[in-house]
Formats: C-alpha cells, structure tokens, sequence
C-alpha cells in the first residue's frame, strides 16, 4: 500500500526549516510512525536535482562545442543576431526551423543545401544550426570543404575525426575546392557514409544547382537533388561585406 492512500495524521511536530506541521502514517500490521517527508526538504531536492542536471548539460555543450571544429567567432553566430535582409527571408525561416526540429531531421536523416552569392549570409546560417544543435545536446561539425579535402590527401583519405559519426555534419563552402578526382571521391565518400547512416549533412556553396553537373561528380549530383535527402535553399541576397563596404 502506498503512502498516498495511508490514512496520515499530525505528529505534533513542525519541520525545523519552514516550520509547517510534520504528518505521519503508521506501517499496516506493525503500526510504526512514519514520518512524511516535507514538501520543502522534497522542493530542494528536486531544485538540486535541477541544478546538477544543467551543470552535466553544459559541461556536456562545452564538450561538443570544443570537438564541432566551428571557428571561435562562428559559434557566436545564431538565427537571433543574423542581419535578415531581403533574399534571407526564406532561407532564414527554413533554417531556423530545421534547427528547432532537428530530431525530426535527424529521424528522417534529411539535410540542407544552401545556395548563395559569397557574403550572402549562408555560412552564418549553417553556422547557426550547428549551435542550436549543439544546445540540443548533439554532435555537430563544421568543416570548411577545402580544408577537409586537404586533410584527407594528406591522411591517405582519412576523414577527420566526427565527419562521419556526428549527428550533424556542415561542409562549407563546398564545390569551390573539387576539381580534382581525389576530391570528388572524397565528397562521395562522405556523402555516401552519411546517407546511409541517416546521418544529416548541410552543405554551402556559391555554385548554382545547374552548374553542378559540370563540377561534380555524376552519383553525387543526382544525391543531392534528391528531394528525400536534401532541400536546396536559396539566398537571393547581394554580399553583406560589399554592402557594407559601399555604404561606409
């Protein structure tokens, strides 16, 4: 029988910390008082309990954030500081809410292209996924796509470490480095790990989906203008640094 359905009565007694009367209920068959516990000795508990788990939550942000290989001044980029212009509208409202339902993107294992004109906006905007993810407590990596290819030339085409098993992969700037059959090879490999694993990949590139034929390997191609593996986003929006640039 539990606590809840024992008749309980007044000890005489007040709790020494919030000083409300203490109730008892006597154990059936052997009728030996037992104390309730109070509800503020059950409130700090469960506040200390709540606290602990934030303290392992962020311990566990930091430790993700160290291993995404974002750039320190990337991760302080997010959906509420982007400089929503027009030509970002669609892509930032997309972006944002891929980045909210992110478990659902990852059960489905359903990625992001994000097409646009250099200073457009769009490594902010996959930069900004990977942190909300990470916030959600899962692994992401950003690697800029040169910067990859070059690792795994020089590594007997190893990948880095996450690339393949992180639950987000970020490749940016994709496309302006694969002009080698290495490359494209390499991008493949990646590709084909990650979609087979359900694994999600946004990339970003300044090369229209039309081009791709041209610069791309033929399999990867058709990989990514599969609707069920990516959506292609674009961003209409003229370079942010050129505007500024002008205005100044």
């Amino acid at each position: 029988m539990s606590a809840e359905k024992m008749e309980k009565y007044d000890s005489g007694r007040v709790c020494p910390h919030c000083g409300r009367p203490i109730y008892c209920y006597d154990i059936p068959f052997f009728e030996i008082p037992v104390a309730i516990t109070c509800q503020c000795i059950l409130d700090q508990d469960a506040a200390t309990e709540k606290q602990r788990e934030a303290v392992k939550k962020q311990r566990r942000i930091e430790e993700l954030t160290a291993k995404s290989q974002m750039p320190p001044r990337l991760r302080a980029c997010t959906f509420d500081v982007f400089q929503r212009r027009e030509g970002t509208e669609k892509a930032m409202d997309t972006c944002r809410t891929y980045a909210d339902r992110f478990p659902e993107m990852r059960e489905k294992g359903l990625g992001l292209i994000l097409v646009g004109n250099t200073g457009s906006g769009k490594t902010h905007l996959a930069a900004a996924i990977v942190n909300s993810v990470i916030q959600q407590c899962y692994s992401a990596v950003f690697y800029k796509a040169a910067k990859l290819f070059d690792f795994a030339a020089e590594n007997h085409a190893a990948l880095p470490d996450g690339c393949e098993r992180s639950s987000l992969l970020v490749l940016d700037d994709f496309g302006a480095s694969n002009d080698t059959e290495s490359r494209k090879a390499t991008l493949q490999k990646i590709l084909d790990y990650r979609i087979d694993g359900m694994r999600p990949t946004i990339l970003t590139t300044n090369i229209p989906p039309k081009e791709w034929a041209s610069r791309l390997d033929v399999r990867t191609v058709d990989r990514l203008m599969d609707k069920s593996l990516f959506r292609v986003i674009s961003i209409t929006a003229p370079s942010m640094r050129q505007e500024r640039r002008r205005s100044e």
